[in-house]
């Protein structure tokens, strides 16, 4: 059953999309538009950093997983968000896990808080609704529970002599209920086109907890690098391949990746 599960939403997200690299982030889909973006992502991990930042070995992680994620502009000023996902989570033991399903279904709403000297500032808030709860199964530790993502994004467009490109920062705090912490969040984007139809992506993902959670739930901090290029087939239709790892951290895994999408937006 949950096997069937996986194939239809693989072929839902790949029948419904085909991405387009309509600027994301803070800037907020015109009315009535629609964006859709597609993602299968792989996540290994062999190493984990200490309390010191060190690494050091750890039982085999991997994830796979797929989704689509959906923005259609309300009104001017708002923007709806649906990401629904499906994924295989395996953790070596002992003790062991495997978990195969729904990932995860976020839903929210970003809103524009207007602009100055051309930069864009808007808000979002973010649902987390877990797909697996079952807290005894170790590849689902830390994500059974329900979370709520509250960030401030900003943006801007900018051209260096005849390329265009733009800048992303978001930073929020992620309230989370079933024993982690929460949260202090902050993401960056870089966005370069050297050529008109490649669009080059570099982007930094940060989390820290500065307190600990319930027994089991350190303070921690994880620092991901992505690079990633993104190519217009069509007007509305483009495909983005990256690759993406842990620089640093303290309580975290060391995770490296793969991703792969498609960009659809009418």
């Amino acid at each position: 059953m949950r096997g069937r599960f996986v194939f239809w939403l693989f072929c839902l997200c790949h029948a419904a999309a085909s991405g387009g690299p309509a600027l994301a982030g803070a800037f907020l889909q015109r009315d009535g538009a629609w964006q859709i973006i597609t993602t299968s992502v792989f996540t290994g991990s062999l190493h984990s950093f200490d309390a010191k930042g060190r690494l050091i070995p750890i039982d085999t992680y991997t994830k796979y997983e797929l989704g689509a994620y959906i923005e259609y502009g309300a009104a001017d000023w708002i923007t709806l968000i649906l990401q629904p996902t499906a994924a295989r989570v395996y953790k070596e033991g002992p003790p062991a896990g495997v978990y195969l399903g729904l990932g995860s279904v976020e839903a929210g709403a970003r809103i524009s808080l207007g602009g100055y000297e051309g930069v864009v500032f808007s808000a979002q808030a973010v649902a987390h609704v877990p797909g697996g709860r079952d807290r005894n199964n170790p590849a689902l530790i830390g994500n059974t529970g329900y979370e709520l993502d509250l960030r401030g994004l900003a943006a801007m467009p900018f051209e260096i002599g005849g390329f265009t490109g733009y800048f992303d920062a978001q930073v929020g705090y992620r309230i989370r209920r079933g024993g982690p912490p929460g949260e202090m969040r902050a993401d960056f984007t870089l966005g370069f086109r050297p050529l008109r139809k490649w669009l080059l992506l570099a982007q930094s993902f940060n989390i820290y907890a500065p307190t600990a959670g319930k027994p089991g739930f350190p303070p921690m901090r994880q620092h991901k690098f992505q690079a990633s290029a993104v190519w217009d087939f069509s007007a509305s239709t483009s495909f983005q391949s990256g690759v993406f790892t842990t620089i640093a951290g303290r309580r975290a895994r060391q995770e490296y990746g793969m991703i792969s999408g498609i960009w659809y937006r009418f």
